[in-house]
């Protein structure tokens, strides 16, 4: 049965480069993502209401720090965007929090404008 999926750019060079380095098909590497991932949340009793990032054993929540890493980016350029609003977090005491899962969607959104700008950190 056929399954079409959008997804956010990034990932799906990530995945173009995982099939052309491994020699497998995409459907072959997706199909066992899927399975490890089902078996994974068959194993910890998580039903359908469960978090994504509970499923995976991510962390819910992140400091900027480690959404630097994430981005692979320097934290000065997570934190500018997280006080001007562009990306979503809360404030706790001195620092930021940001979830994981607004995170992830703010990746995937398509404005162009959110993805400009970041400098790369090395």
């Amino acid at each position: 049965m056929p399954l079409f999926v959008r997804l956010p750019e990034a990932q799906v060079r990530r995945l173009d480069d995982h099939v052309s380095r491994s020699g497998r098909s995409k459907q072959e590497v997706v199909g066992q993502l899927l399975a490890a991932s089902m078996e994974q949340v068959e194993a910890h009793g998580l039903g359908p209401a469960s978090s994504p990032t509970a499923a995976t054993g991510l962390p819910l929540v992140h400091t900027v720090d480690e959404v630097a890493a994430i981005l692979r980016v320097d934290a000065e350029e997570v934190a500018s965007r997280v006080e001007s609003g562009d990306l979503p977090a809360r404030r706790f005491g001195d620092g930021w929090r940001i979830g994981h899962d607004a995170l992830v969607h703010w990746l995937g959104e398509s404005d162009v404008r959110r993805t400009a700008g970041f400098r790369r950190a090395d």
